[in-house]
């Protein structure tokens, strides 16, 4: 029998979780906000684990007819997905996975929420230098949201050649932003548990643009 923690585990966010329940956003709402149902906080979104929604079930008796119809659909795709480790010794981008989330589950500023993500994520990729940048709604300028390590011209680096490292930051299919870093080795050698802990927190980035 596996354990929580061998396993991955779903996050989903109010939206999808409503869906997933056959509930409308806002009694997932109103639960967070009675405590009723535990959640991260990653600015203004929350994030609720699988097995905190697996043990609460919306109250139907006084639901209002225009949400009589709803079903729960057990085909929604979650936007999180922790990665377990099948019962081997977690690694050390897991162990900074959990540890990043319960962060963001306290009260830790706003402005300092995506600066630690990126941190984990260059970490996790063994890259010593790293921002994300992001578009305009116009297409038209770039932005460093955050960045750590040496301070770069990052708009510059972002074309630079094969040492420069990135990934999309997306979120449900879109893309927030973009992670460029400079690798500390020529070719990074990533456990399966490293590049699953790395695209959780990729996501987890992307909801802290949205």
């Amino acid at each position: 029998m596996q354990t929580p923690a061998a396993r991955d585990e779903a996050v989903y966010t109010m939206a999808e979780a409503a869906r997933l329940k056959g509930a409308s956003y806002h009694t997932i709402s109103r639960a967070i906000r009675k405590g009723i149902l535990p959640c991260t906080r990653i600015g203004r979104q929350a994030l609720i684990r699988e097995s905190d929604l697996d043990a609460w079930s919306p109250m139907t008796a006084r639901r209002p007819k225009k949400y009589a119809g709803r079903t729960p659909d057990a085909g929604v795709r979650p936007s999180v997905i922790l990665p377990g480790t099948g019962g081997a010794p977690a690694s050390g981008s897991i162990d900074r996975l959990t540890s990043l989330l319960a962060l963001l589950g306290g009260n830790a500023p706003s402005g300092a929420v995506l600066e630690e993500i990126l941190g984990a994520i260059a970490d996790t990729l063994h890259c010593a230098d790293a921002a994300i940048i992001t578009r305009d709604a116009a297409g038209r300028r770039f932005e460093v949201r955050a960045a750590v390590g040496s301070k770069r011209d990052w708009l510059d680096v972002a074309g630079d050649g094969p040492r420069v490292m990135t990934r999309p930051v997306t979120l449900a299919g879109h893309t927030l932003g973009l992670f460029v870093g400079i690798p500390d080795v020529d070719r990074p050698v990533l456990s399966s548990q490293d590049r699953d802990a790395a695209l959780a927190m990729l996501t987890l980035a992307a909801i802290a643009l949205s």
